[in-house]
């Protein structure tokens, strides 16, 4: 329950920086921090801390501007966090992951309205494997390419998780880059400038999962049906007004991958509130 408020780093860590442990970081405001370099809001460097249920807002940084990790020892969770309103110059406004040995696990987290000329929301580089479970990541805007995400290499798994509405120059939902990329009970939907998913020599498996009212799915090619996927309305409560449950009548309810459950042990839903990792 503490508060970092407005602090400044000529080169990494705005707020804090955490190096050669395993951190526990929990229930903290860390707000309007600057960085020349690396994490505007937390630098995790060679670490394998926990980040969770934190409000990280309005900070800056070259790269990273609400979380740097690099060079992680153990695996890396960030959880149950509002990112929102970050700004890196370069790349991941929101988030940014970049030579980690071991996974980064984003879950449960709202990665909402950061910038970045790469990445407005979320960015991996050079290999890192990223899973990203019942995370929201909506209303970003990449200056250049990727406003949602931009993930180069590595392998990503992305469950029961939203990309809505993000921006770019191009590329306005996620762009992918070599790697592997396997997506199943998530959507993507309200990109209407560039596509929802551009992807460049990337791996990728695409299973029950929705894709709806997109400028453009797919840079090439369709997304098939045949694996559960659909390109209907998933029907969102209240998605402007932060609503991101599910009506009664959706067809995502019960509509996830039959292999994975709810915790009430029912089909799982897609989208945010479904499969065993949901709140």
């Amino acid at each position: 329950n503490n508060e970092f408020i407005d602090n400044i780093s000529h080169n990494q860590g705005g707020a804090m920086k955490v190096s050669h442990a395993a951190n526990i970081i929990r229930g903290n405001t860390i707000e309007g921090n600057s960085a020349d370099e690396a994490g505007g809001g937390i630098e995790l460097d060679n670490d394998s801390s926990r980040v969770e249920n934190n409000l990280i807002s309005g900070n800056t940084a070259y790269r990273g501007g609400g979380i740097h990790s690099w060079f992680n020892e153990e695996d890396v969770w960030i959880v149950d966090n509002v990112i929102t309103g970050n700004t890196a110059q370069w790349c991941g406004g929101g988030i940014q992951a970049d030579y980690d040995y071991h996974t980064v696990t984003l879950q449960r987290n709202e990665i909402t309205h950061n910038e970045a000329p790469y990445g407005g929301g979320l960015c991996t580089y050079d290999y890192v494997d990223l899973v990203l479970e019942n995370t929201l990541i909506a209303f970003n805007h990449g200056s250049s390419t990727g406003g949602g995400t931009y993930l180069s290499g590595g392998v990503t798994q992305i469950v029961n998780s939203v990309l809505f509405s993000n921006t770019a120059a191009e590329r306005a939902g996620m762009a992918t880059y070599w790697g592997t990329v396997n997506v199943v009970n998530s959507i993507f939907m309200a990109h209407k400038k560039g596509t929802a998913w551009t992807s460049e020599g990337t791996t990728s498996d695409v299973r029950y999962s929705v894709f709806y009212n997109n400028n453009l799915d797919l840079t090439s090619g369709t997304i098939s049906t045949e694996n559960g996927n659909l390109l209907v309305n998933p029907l969102f409560t209240d998605a402007n007004g932060g609503d991101w449950t599910l009506l009664s009548e959706s067809p995502g309810i019960d509509g996830g991958d039959p292999k994975i459950l709810d915790n009430d042990g029912s089909r799982s839903d897609i989208g945010l509130h479904g499969g065993p990792a949901a709140d």
